[in-house]
This record gives C-alpha cells, structure tokens and sequence, in this order.
C-alpha cells in the first residue's frame, strides 16, 4: 500500500473497508485491483465523496456498482474501468441529466472487447 498527499493505492489489501472509512473525507484518488468486488465500490461511492479520480482493475465489478459511482461521485473527473471485465456499459443507460452526478467527468476508459454492442 502506498501512499501521497491526494490518493492512495489499496490493490491487493484486504481491508478496504476500515481504509476508506479513515480516508473519506480526504480521498480524492483510488486505483483499485483485483480485490474489489460491488458492495465495495458502492460504499465507496456513499464515503468518498471528493473522488475526482478512479481506476478499477476487478473480474469482481459489473455495471450496478458503476452506475453507482456516476449517480454518487460528484467531483470524479476521471474513470478507467478498462480492467473490468464484467462492465458492458449498461450502466450508462440507467443515467440521465437528473441522475448523473458526475457532471465534471471529462474521461473515462472502458474494454468492451466481448460485448455486443
């Protein structure tokens, strides 16, 4: 685990829960690995609320808990989840002008190699 002023890397440690919770009013970057399943990423969305950045790199994410951080994560500017298998970019069908939170999002990555479009 390493980390600086703005964010900190948790991939591969096991306890993010209690992490978080001491970081989530300061955390403005997550870079999130294999350990990270939804109800994670969706308590993430409820705790840090001045996310501007999140990568997540999980076999474990789907689109639900995705969703959830566009409606929750007002500051996130930045989202690769590129490394997330199982998201096939439903979730950006559940949001319009009144959901979507994420009004600063000025990127975000995806992989939908094995999805029809």
């Amino acid at each position: 685990m390493s980390e600086d002023d703005n964010g900190i890397d948790v991939s591969g440690a096991r306890d993010f829960e209690k992490i978080i919770w001491g970081l989530k009013g300061r955390l403005t970057q997550l870079f999130l690995g294999n350990y990270v399943w939804d109800d994670l990423v969706i308590y993430i969305g409820e705790m840090c609320k001045s996310l501007q950045v999140v990568s997540i790199s999980s076999a474990q994410v789907t689109d639900g808990s995705i969703c959830h951080l566009l409606k929750r994560c007002e500051q996130l500017t930045a989202l690769d989840v590129s490394g997330c298998p199982k998201f096939c970019g439903l979730a950006l069908q559940e949001l319009d002008q009144e959901t979507f939170g994420a009004k600063n999002l000025r990127f975000m990555q995806v992989n939908l190699e094995g999805h029809e479009m």
